[in-house]
């Protein structure tokens, strides 16, 4: 469980010229994690910095542009390590100005054809709410202009067919004209003429009939059969336009994806070694490079600089012990198979460990699985659970992250079957199959007592790697005296076994006895500081005075009771889950047996079944995951997992996977 691969400083030194090819050197291998130095050792602030952020910027912004055409042409750049090794011949002989100016061309005639797109889809759409209207006026040989009357006003739009007998009866009392033009249910269409000194209260009249103008202004002349001729003329020439604009972004499509990998390698490395010059420094002839590198990787990438630089290059490797650096400066470097790899990202939620302690994925993914199984233990919805996250996994248009995501669903679902075979449920029903091992139901007991000891487990173990980071880590102090540390785990382990010898055996356990077990490791904390200052560690102020450091031990000590028993007591939601599991769906098939005695019995019942299996496996299936991934967090990583390290990450071309 421990950090696979032990860090090595590495500081070297090389002449200027030959730096691109130790950047090249070092991105090639994938192993530097680079720091500044100036933040390490006060004699490196002496040395000059690159400046690098105005270049870096323009190929960022460039790299964007990149990002931008590989969306458009559906493309997943992807960039590896064996990919650069092929084509790296091929970027030498790239220019940064011509390539930028290329992309850019690009990105601007993506741009122009999808403004001319939107252009013609507006045109089309324009004349076709044209055709929609002169549709209605097919019939008439020719519309009357408004213009061609001085006295008249002209109205033309289309009432509710069921008002029009309303209209005709109230325009009596005016001089006018009524030409009813087309029915089309469940309206009217009409052209309504009166005198202009009428027309105020001709509009009232209209809006009581809720009368909609139609506007029938237009570039076309003629009929309306002309002018319908020449609009759909007129649709069928954007259409043709829009087929030539599908054709020739095809083409360009087509032309992008032949060149898009060599311009993403191009800007993504050198943006890259502008990014790593940022941790280096420099004199008049020569650079400095320092960073972290795994032990077993470091030979190869020192033999390789060398042969790079024909020796022209010293170095020096350190140990972070010997140079006395902060565990939180050294990187840690995930070492997990791909089998718990998923647990690694709830891991990395949460924090980085320190450098040197133990790595906790292995252990959070066995009890993750474990909780989520035995709380949202189904047979049948593991099962679901497993075929979704293999569709996932398998799918390899997706991404890394998604399909890691997969995994944990298919790893999920797997626990879930097993502890729905062993508890005899599938889809909530209890009668298909025998339980292996019990009925949640009929052993409540058992199941909430199982819960307690897996939480005494659970905080015992973060108890026990909390002391165990502590020795790696040299803090002696914080091994025997911190909350978490061997004191407090004496304390706890003594009080549960007394609790359980005395009340739960009935055996008759002596005052003395109490004292030894509990009593004795309290008065051992009042030590604290006395050892803290006899090995050189710890923060106690002489100010703080006497009694104000009894009294904070005191507290320390109640909140060392208080917080173990809140914590041991969190886990009976495990069993309280799994309980609530069987009794959400006790009331899924009650409902659906009183359904079922109605006229529609058999496919009421069938289908409030189907959506209680469907609200429980997406509402209860996120609540126990909620519930797991709390647990973990609270209750197990709070004992023993500051989360304030930093995460190795070296410079490397597949830096954004």
């Amino acid at each position: 469980m421990n950090n696979g691969s032990s860090m090595k400083e590495l500081s070297l030194v090389i002449l200027s010229e030959d730096l691109d090819k130790v950047n090249e050197t070092i991105i090639g291998h994938a192993c530097l994690h680079p720091f500044k130095m100036d933040a390490m050792d006060d004699w490196a602030k002496n040395l000059d910095e690159f400046h690098t952020e105005s270049a870096l910027q323009e190929y960022l912004s460039v790299e964007k542009r990149i990002d931008f055409l590989c969306s458009r042409i559906n493309f997943d750049l992807n960039y590896s390590s064996a990919v650069f090794k092929k084509i790296k011949n091929e970027l030498v002989k790239l220019k940064t100005k011509d390539v930028s100016k290329q992309i850019i061309d690009l990105e601007s005639q993506i741009k122009s054809l999808d403004d001319q797109d939107s252009l013609l889809d507006e045109k089309i759409s324009n004349l076709k709410e044209l055709n929609n209207r002169y549709s209605m006026f097919e019939e008439m040989l020719e519309l009357p202009k408004k213009q061609s009357y001085s006295i008249l006003d002209q109205f033309t739009g289309k009432i509710p067919s069921s008002n029009l007998k309303y209209l005709q009866d109230n325009l009596t009392r005016h001089p006018h004209l009524l030409i009813p033009v087309k029915e089309n249910p469940p309206w009217t269409v009409v052209i309504l003429y009166s005198l202009k000194r009428e027309s105020i209260s001709i509009k009232k009249l209209l809006e009581k009939s809720n009368f909609q103008q139609i506007s029938l202004d237009t570039e076309f002349e003629g009929s309306p059969k002309d002018i319908l001729d020449k609009v759909n003329n007129n649709i069928l020439m954007m259409k043709k336009a829009k087929s030539d604009l599908v054709e020739k972004r095809k083409n360009l499509f087509e032309h992008i994806r032949k060149n898009i990998v060599i311009y993403g390698y191009f800007f993504h490395y050198n943006s890259l070694l502008l990014k790593a010059q940022k941790f280096f420094k420099k004199t008049d002839k020569t650079c400095v490079i320092s960073g972290w590198v795994p032990n077993d990787m470091l030979p190869n990438l020192i033999k390789d600089i060398k042969n790079a630089v024909n020796g022209r290059c010293y170095y020096e490797i350190h140990n972070p012990v010997d140079l006395h650096r902060s565990y939180t400066q050294v990187p840690f470097k995930f070492n997990d198979n791909k089998l718990i790899k998923p647990f690694e990202l709830l891991v990395k939620a949460y924090g980085v460990p320190n450098y040197s302690t133990i790595n906790p994925t292995p252990f959070f993914a066995l009890t993750f699985l474990l909780m989520f199984g035995f709380m949202f233990a189904d047979a049948g919805h593991g099962l679901i659970l497993v075929l979704c996250g293999l569709y996932l996994m398998l799918k390899k248009s997706f991404k890394i992250t998604v399909r890691q995501v997969g995994l944990l669903l298919v790893l999920c679902g797997s626990s879930s079957t097993f502890f729905g075979v062993m508890f005899g449920s599938v889809f909530g029903n209890e009668k298909i199959i025998a339980p292996v091992w019990i009925y949640p139901m009929r052993n409540i007991d058992m199941i909430l007592k199982i819960s307690l000891f897996f939480g005494i487990g659970m905080i015992s173990a973060g108890i026990i790697i909390n002391v165990v980071n502590f020795i790696l880590t040299r803090k002696w102090s914080d091994a025997i005296f911190h909350k978490t540390g061997l004191l407090s785990g004496f304390i706890y382990w003594g009080l549960l076994g007394l609790i359980v010898k005395s009340f739960v055996l009935k055996h008759n356990v002596p005052g003395w006895l109490w004292f030894l077990i509990v009593g004795v490791p309290i008065i051992i904390l009042f030590f604290k500081a006395p050892f803290e200052k006899i090995i050189g560690q710890g923060s106690f102020q002489r100010n703080e005075g006497v009694f104000a450091y009894l009294m904070n031990t005191v507290f320390e000590i109640v909140e060392i009771f208080m917080g173990y028993i809140a914590n041991t007591f969190s886990f009976i939601r495990v069993g309280a889950f799994a309980l609530s599991h069987v009794g959400l769906f006790f009331a899924v098939f009650n409902l659906a047996k009183m359904l079922g005695e109605g006229s529609f019995g058999t496919i009421a019942s069938t289908i409030i079944i189907i959506l209680g299996n469907i609200l429980v496996l997406v509402l209860e299936g996120m609540i126990v995951t909620i519930q797991t991934i709390r647990l973990e967090y609270y209750e197990f990583f709070s004992k023993f997992f500051p989360g304030d390290g930093t995460l190795y990450k070296p410079l490397s071309i597949q830096e954004n996977n």
